[in-house]
């Protein structure tokens, strides 16, 4: 508009048609309405030049649904507070309940935008040391104790949560109070022992929830916390204490190797004599069958011999005769063996196999390498 916007006219209701009064006039070519009520809304604006001209608008139909929220207040339960963290001041009325500056602390978690809760032990926030006789598991460090839809329901502070953790939400907003869950700690502190080559390696927890106060291998649950030691043979064991004197240990029993060896035939056979391998046998001829032989012009048959002679049988006659018939043949008459041991046709040689040193456990045992096995319990 060549002369320009004088000012802007919005008007918020329920219905699509544009009134013709009723609107809130501004300077500002946006406008935040404050909605209390749930429904449709719709949206009319007005652009006004400065000679008056008017340029009416109205928006698409707005469905809007209040978004409601939980509250969330947070108790001692038997616990006492540090007074005085970072810039705050915190301090519980009779019943426990924090404050925070002389106010209630509240933390407001809105529908659909999950959030995590308040640590008690932040040294820079809350911090919440329980009493000398009770403790806070990990994992569970809140219970409801007023203003959840189940009673006794017990948070994680590391967790987000939805408003449907804790109450319904629906057509209300809802306040809860969380209580630090402290409990009787009779749980003894549990341990487990591995080993390397060179290390034994110890871990521990803490499942009652007091906490550890010492780990490490003295038997009298005293010195500097530890949780690995170099490798030795003998039995090491590990001891746990928490900080209600519950105790706990585990052990590890190292022990040497057994060094033996066996022998490897690889691609050779094997048998109570150890390796082997079959080849063909030698073979050993003799000839057989009839020689005749005859002087010359002579019908006087006399009877020669047969011979081997070559790769073939040969028929062999007295001096001054010669060969008249000969039906002489080759065959097998044995075998032998240049080495090794007849078997038929064959030869069983033996032969030298891989010698394997081997390093072994005995049962029960674990074998860790060439040098050590372990047994825990």
């Amino acid at each position: 508009d060549d002369m320009g916007i004088d000012h802007y006219e919005y008007y918020l209701g329920t219905s699509s048609t544009c009134p013709t009064e009723g609107y809130t006039i501004s300077n500002n070519n946006t406008y935040i309405y404050d909605i209390t009520s749930t429904g449709t809304y719709y949206v009319c604006v007005r652009v006004v030049d400065k000679v008056g001209n008017i340029l009416s608008l109205v928006s698409q139909p707005i469905d809007y649904s209040r978004i409601y929220s939980v509250t969330v207040r947070y108790n001692t339960n038997g616990g006492t507070i540090t007074p005085n963290t970072s810039s705050y001041t915190w301090t519980t009325d009779d019943t426990g309940l924090i404050y925070q500056n002389g106010n209630i602390y509240e933390q407001v978690i809105r529908h659909g935008t999950p959030a995590d809760l308040a640590n008690y032990n932040n040294s820079e926030f809350i911090n919440i040391t329980p009493t000398d006789d009770l403790n806070v598991v990990s994992g569970s460090e809140w219970i409801c104790l007023s203003g959840c839809s189940e009673a006794n329901k017990i948070f994680n502070q590391t967790t987000e949560y939805n408003t449907s953790d804790f109450c319904d939400v629906t057509d209300n907003n809802c306040t809860v109070v969380l209580g630090l869950n402290l409990v009787v700690d009779t749980t003894a502190p549990t341990c487990t022992l591995s080993a390397d080559a060179s290390t034994i390696t110890a871990s521990a927890s803490d499942t009652g929830g007091s906490g550890l106060v010492y780990y490490g291998w003295d038997s009298s649950y005293t010195g500097d916390n530890s949780t690995s030691k170099s490798i030795t043979i003998g039995t090491h064991t590990y001891y746990v204490k928490d900080r209600v004197d519950n105790t706990g240990s585990c052990s590890i029993s190292i022990i040497a190797t057994t060094k033996g060896s066996y022998v490897d035939c690889g691609d050779y056979l094997e048998d109570s004599g150890g390796c082997y391998y079959w080849k063909s046998a030698t073979p050993n001829y003799t000839a057989g069958g009839d020689c005749w032989c005859k002087k010359s012009g002579s019908s006087a048959l006399t009877i020669g011999s047969c011979y081997i002679s070559g790769s073939s049988a040969a028929c062999s006659c007295p001096s001054g005769t010669s060969v008249s018939s000969n039906s002489c043949t080759k065959s097998v008459s044995s075998y032998s063996c240049s080495s090794g041991y007849l078997s038929g046709s064959s030869c069983k040689v033996y032969t030298s196999g891989t010698t394997v040193t081997t390093y072994t456990c005995t049962s029960g045992y674990t074998k860790i390498d060439n040098s050590y096995c372990y047994k825990t319990g």
